[in-house]
């Protein structure tokens, strides 16, 4: 995701080049959270702007789970919005679970977390660049597991220690 003029990187080289997984957190029947620090440059005077391609959610073959995707605090949708006004900033991207009643279905479920970064049209030298050195892209692989309902660890010796699950 980078330019000349501007940029929308990760600052672990490693984010977005391997899948990302959200863990299933039992005390709270959720998925935790996917978080990762960007590095942003723009060197056009009106920032950065971001929209997902498509709604974000993660699916098991039959059960969906809509993703929340927050990038410098700003919610995603499909529409671009500004998301960096500063020449260069550090912005944090979020890609949660969206809160739901009750239960998740248990299976394995993926995602592609779909992100268009678009600098401002118009450079400090007045000069509009063309459409493909304005728009980057960022594609996220998500996963989660959501074990079944009877998982929990027993202790297999009565001193402890020794968990089954």
């Amino acid at each position: 995701m980078t330019t000349t003029q501007w940029y929308v990187r990760p600052e672990d080289p490693n984010f977005g080049d391997r899948e990302e997984t959200m863990g299933y957190d039992v005390s709270s029947n959720g998925l935790s959270p996917i978080r990762a620090l960007y590095s942003v440059k723009s060197a056009e005077s009106g920032g950065i702007r971001a929209h997902l391609e498509a709604p974000a959610s993660l699916f098991n073959g039959r059960t969906t789970i809509p993703l929340t995707v927050t990038f410098n605090g700003v919610p995603l949708t499909d529409s671009p919005q500004q998301v960096v006004d500063a020449a260069e900033a550090r912005a944090e991207l979020v890609i949660a679970a969206a809160p739901s009643p009750g239960r998740c279905e248990a299976g394995d479920y993926t995602a592609v977390v779909a992100i268009v970064f678009e600098s401002t049209p118009e450079s400090p030298s007045g000069v509009t660049p063309r459409a493909d050195e304005r728009l980057a892209n960022a594609s996220i692989i998500v996963s989660a597991h959501i074990p079944t309902e009877n998982f929990y660890a027993q202790p297999i010796s009565p001193e402890g220690g020794m968990y089954r699950s």
